[in-house]
């Protein structure tokens, strides 16, 4: 799909004043002031975040009353179950606490859903299980908020429940819970409102930790350093496309070296599996790494996920990330053959250019529905739900792009579903198959009146033009300071004009990458195009390139290397 490039204005004179104060080249000043960077305190605090600047996590509506809980119920030697989710940021917050537990001498049991089996959220069969193997605190994490039956169950049977949910707060009425930690609830004055629930965890048991030290917990035992935990805080956060800056840019900047250096046995095996021998980076781990934990919860049990990342013994560590390895594998291939199938039905039945997509089929895998979503709404540029049904149920995934609010788009639709719930940008449904033809007539009109004109164009947006001159090995190095990149922190994108194609071989088995030489103003760098395919131009063509500018470290031997993301014939140039 031709994209549309937007070049972000200079920041003139900010950046001439804010790299004369910091001693940084104005590229990448302008970069930061770009990201609402502005002061020289500001870039201080955004190339060195130091954990000592943590918020007190008592800030967050509901802290005081868990902590008490928490603590009375260790007294007391009840029982603790964490409840779960079966994605990555479900697994490492249920993670966090469980070590921290560990580390204090509590063995809590830990529950993650069956995707197939348990469904999205706080399912009431196993949490009466649960409540009936013994269960008398139950802290939920990644879910819950909008739990409001199966908590007033647990709440009339004598069971405290400490829901830990990031996610929006559903319309009406909350769950009766013990006490709820949400930094979206309209009571909560915690400043930074966008941490995932691994980021939620971490703060748990920070507050828990102070308190143990405030009553003399610690006077004849080692306090758990809760720095160990950042390894999965890191992983949850970025897992869970949350933006990257202030408390979570923190929070990553520490956990990632602690990923590298892998204290703990099934860190390091899901490290060496996932990495091989490069270094860790955001990317290594929210495209490598976090797959094959999600891997485990798309096709056998998300427990997997949780062991590996809590496992001390080695030999087990290693044999769970063969397993989880061979599934991301199996992963790809389910994956690959329902987007094209879904890609295929989507022409048939909807055309090129309709508002929105619903796609559903009875021989799909719902592990992989929300894969397939992002893929139908990358190739297409609308949003799109994808339906696998099973056993008479339909449960999909739904994405979406810039501009629209898929929950709010569902939220017109509500009286077609079963159960929904999720963000502005991701979300998952269970409807009735019969439903199925009003509710992407529905989805579609909602599509059609809530999508602003301009977000239907993709857009890419460059930070800065530049010649190859301006490419160096320095200033690509300044350019990793700015790491970890993800939502809210996107790697930045430069453009160059008039760049004649020198060179141009195949790389890779099926036709879609192409490794190229390029040359501008009498300098040439290499480039990488990943799934190009028949846009890829010939040797001798001049073309306008979008890319990212990057260190190719392949054998060790770190190289300048252009990541192309787009190109297009030349456009003529005022003289």
């Amino acid at each position: 799909m031709i994209r549309s490039w937007r070049v972000r204005a200079p920041c003139e004179p900010a950046a001439s004043s804010l790299a004369a104060t910091t001693g940084l080249p104005e590229t990448v000043t302008s970069l930061l002031i770009n990201r609402g960077v502005r002061t020289a305190d500001e870039v201080r605090a955004f190339l060195a975040p130091k954990l000592s600047e943590l918020q007190d996590p008592r800030g967050l509506r509901g802290m005081a009353e868990a902590t008490a809980l928490v603590l009375a119920a260790i007294d007391r030697e009840d029982s603790i179950v964490i409840y779960g989710d079966y994605d990555v940021d479900g697994m490492t917050a249920s993670s966090v606490l469980f070590r921290f537990f560990r580390s204090v001498g509590v063995v809590p049991r830990v529950f993650l859903p069956d995707r197939f089996r348990d469904g999205y959220g706080l399912n009431p069969d196993r949490l009466r299980e649960l409540i009936d193997t013994g269960a008398k605190l139950v802290i939920t994490v990644d879910c819950g908020i909008s739990a409001v039956e199966p908590i007033r169950m647990a709440r009339e049977r004598g069971v405290d429940v400490i829901i830990v949910d990031h996610h929006r707060l559903p319309p009406g009425e909350l769950p009766p819970a013990s006490a709820t930690i949400n930094p979206h609830h309209p009571e909560c004055t915690f400043a930074f409102k966008d941490l995932c629930a691994a980021g939620l965890a971490f703060h748990l048991a920070v507050a828990l930790r102070s308190a143990m030290r405030s009553r003399g917990d610690f006077l004849e035992v080692a306090e758990p350093d809760v720095r160990d935990l950042l390894d999965l805080v890191a992983i949850g956060t970025i897992a869970d496309v949350v933006p990257l800056r202030g408390l979570n840019r923190m929070l990553v900047h520490a956990g990632l070296p602690r990923i590298e250096r892998a204290k703990f046995p099934g860190i390091r095996a899901l490290r060496t599996v996932s990495l091989k021998q490069s270094a860790v980076t955001g990317g290594g781990v929210a495209f490598q790494m976090a797959p094959r934990l999600n891997a485990a919860g798309r096709l056998s049990s998300p427990m997997k996920g949780f062991e590996i990342l809590t496992t001390l013994d080695a030999t087990e560590a290693q044999a769970i990330a063969a397993e989880l390895n061979e599934e991301n594998g199996a992963r790809k291939a389910i994956q690959e053959s329902i987007e094209a199938e879904a890609i295929a039905q989507a022409l048939r039945e909807q055309g090129e250019g309709a508002p929105a997509y619903v796609l559903w089929d009875a021989d799909w895998h719902t592990g992989v529905a929300g894969i397939v979503a992002a893929r139908i709404v990358e190739r297409f540029h609308r949003p799109a739900a994808v339906i696998a049904l099973v056993d008479g149920v339909g449960k999909g995934s739904l994405r979406s792009i810039s501009g629209f609010d898929v929950l709010a788009g569902l939220e017109r639709c509500s009286e077609l579903l079963i159960q929904y719930g999720g963000h502005a940008h991701a979300a998952g449904v269970t409807i009735d198959p019969a439903q199925l033809p009003a509710f992407r007539a529905a989805f579609v009109e909602a599509a059609r009146a809530l999508t602003p004109e301009a977000s239907l164009t993709p857009t890419l947006n460059v930070d800065a033009v530049l010649g190859f001159a301006q490419i160096t090995s320095a200033f690509v190095e300044q350019l990793t300071a700015l790491a970890p990149f993800g939502a809210g922190n996107p790697e930045p994108v430069f453009a160059s004009h008039e760049v004649r194609v020198v060179e141009r071989r195949q790389a890779g088995k099926t036709g879609e990458h192409f490794r190229l030489v390029l040359q501008e103003g009498g300098l040439t760098l290499p480039a990488i195009a990943f799934r190009i395919g028949e846009r890829c131009p010939l040797p001798g063509d001049l073309v306008d390139v979008a890319y990212r500018a990057r260190f190719n470290d392949f054998d060790q031997r770190p190289t300048l290397q252009l990541e192309i993301i787009d190109l297009k014939p030349c456009e003529p140039r005022a003289t």
